[in-house]
Formats: C-alpha cells, sequence, structure tokens
C-alpha cells in the first residue's frame, strides 16, 4: 500500500518547493520524491497531451463518474484563449510529420513556446482549478484519468476552433468541389428521398 501511495503522488516541476500527497493530505518535500516517480508522472502528463492530440481523430474516450467530473472542470475552468493555446499546441505537433512539411511550418521557438504555455496550462488545471476533481479521480479510478479528461477538453476545443465563421467558410468551399450528381445518385440508392432539381 505504501508503494501505491508513493507512485500516485501528483506531478510536480523540478522547481516547485513540494508536492501534495493525495492519499494522506499532507505536505512532503520534493527530495523524497524519486526520479523514477517524477518520470512516472510526466509520462501520465504525456499521456494527457497525446489524448489532447488525438481528440480530433477518434471517438470518446470511456471514463468513470470521477473522471468526468475532473473532464467536467478542465472545460470549465479555460476560456477561448485557453482552447486556442490548446489548438496552437496540437498543430505546432502535427507539422512535425514529414507529410505535412509543404502545408505548415513551425519554428523551433514557437514550438517551444507552445510547449511552455501548454504545460502551464496543464499544470494550473490539475494542481489549481480541478485540483479536487484530478485528486478523486486518482484515488478511485487511477492515472488513466489523464488521457481520458484532457481527450475532453481537446475535443471542446477542437469543436470551437470548427465553428469559427472562416472555418466554416472554408468548409463550404471545399464542398463546392464535389459531385452532386454522383452524390445524389449514392443518396438514392441507398433509399433517401432526394428532392429533384428545380427545372431550370
Amino acid at each position: 500500500m505504501i508503494a501505491t501511495r508513493r507512485r500516485l503522488a501528483p506531478a510536480v516541476t523540478d522547481a516547485a518547493p513540494g508536492v501534495y500527497d493525495v492519499f494522506s493530505e499532507r505536505r512532503v518535500k520534493l527530495s523524497r520524491i524519486s526520479d523514477e516517480e517524477t518520470q512516472t508522472m510526466r509520462r501520465w502528463i504525456a499521456g494527457a497531451a497525446l489524448a489532447l492530440g488525438a481528440a480530433m481523430a477518434s471517438g470518446q474516450a470511456s471514463a468513470g463518474v470521477f473522471t468526468d467530473d475532473m473532464a467536467k472542470c478542465l472545460v470549465k475552468s479555460t476560456d477561448a484563449d485557453d482552447q486556442t493555446h490548446l489548438m496552437q499546441w496540437i498543430f505546432s505537433m502535427m507539422a512535425l510529420n514529414p507529410r505535412l512539411a509543404g502545408i505548415a511550418t513551425v519554428t523551433e521557438a514557437q514550438r517551444g513556446a507552445y510547449d511552455d504555455t501548454v504545460a502551464r496550462l496543464m499544470e494550473r488545471l490539475v494542481l489549481t482549478d480541478c485540483h479536487k476533481e484530478t485528486v478523486a479521480a486518482l484515488k478511485f479510478e487511477g492515472t488513466n484519468v489523464f488521457e481520458a479528461s484532457f481527450k475532453v477538453l481537446g475535443e471542446v476545443a477542437s469543436t470551437g476552433i470548427m465553428n469559427d465563421p472562416a472555418v466554416a467558410a472554408g468548409l463550404g468551399d471545399f464542398a463546392k468541389h464535389l459531385d452532386n450528381d454522383k452524390l445524389t445518385a449514392l443518396m438514392v440508392e441507398g433509399g433517401v428521398n432526394v428532392p429533384a432539381k428545380p427545372a431550370k
């Protein structure tokens, strides 16, 4: 039990004066947290970051009631600027893929700035704004709560970006390149009642 309690201590930065022991509700000095434990928490946070990036490409992650509460708090505690920072960071990560090299260019300085901004945001959310919800989720549902809850936040943030009028207009431009006759034939084949074209 003691090993489990130490393993599940929440994340801190190297400069932090201490961490909060979520099981005994007491303060412990950073010097008592091993390098391995610190790296483990960073891996959990990295998993949450990966979930943010995957939010636009996959369905809703399964989650328990405490993870749901944590996810709701994350969404409630972020404003439009926070969510924009998340999307900028995701975009900068996607730009690392060589297959996207001709579409977007993100400098190392820009990427570093996005990394720092999102790291500070994630720390603020789990250590301050949603501390209570995070502790409860960790106690009862384990470390997967980071991935599941931040995935929800990523989905909400991406929805906000896609709902922007400029993006919506761009999607409309894309539709102009579709073959309406072939799509109409597909709908009819599938049993959909398609209104007849108006006479010219």
